[in-house]
């Protein structure tokens, strides 16, 4: 069986492997993302080029004698530092805004498209500003099926 350093281990190399993630970044930002499991705020953030970013910041799972599922709930937060703004007739959009959502959209699609389990996006998501930082959250749901005779989880 799977355990949950494993999963977590997985995920973040799931998004490390990403193309599309990687396109994005390079695209919009000349960079890499830089994958967090946990964050310390006084060491990991201290200028802009620490960004676009992806943090690990959660994981829960749900487990029992009567669980013939192995659930684990992972939130991530997907980051990026921009302050360019757009004046339209009657207000501004914020690109950091948009690209923190993009960039939160792909690592969801990542996941769902590296099939390492069932993948449920769970919860609300939605994105925080402390500008120019802006940073959108979701909670991904990951389910494994637990092979009773042996003990090892299967994707479903």
């Amino acid at each position: 069986m799977i355990d949950t350093t494993a999963m977590l281990e997985l995920v973040r190399d799931t998004l490390a492997a990403d193309a599309r993630i990687e396109t994005f970044c390079r695209t919009n930002y000349s960079r890499s993302i830089a994958l967090y499991l946990g964050f310390n705020d006084d060491k990991d953030a201290l200028s802009s080029t620490a960004y676009p970013l992806a943090e690990i910041y959660s994981a829960s799972r749900l487990r029992g004698a009567d669980k013939h599922r192995n659930i684990w709930d992972v939130e991530i937060s997907a980051q990026v530092v921009n302050d360019t703004e757009q004046s339209i007739s009657n207000g501004i959009t914020y690109t950091g805004f948009l690209h923190a959502e993009e960039l939160r959209d792909l690592i969801e699609n990542a996941l769902y498209r590296a099939k390492i389990a069932s993948i449920d996006s769970a919860g609300a998501s939605g994105t925080f500003s402390n500008y120019p930082l802006f940073e959108a959250v979701t909670k991904i749901r990951i389910t494994l099926i637990a092979d009773a005779r042996s003990g090892i989880s299967k994707r479903l």
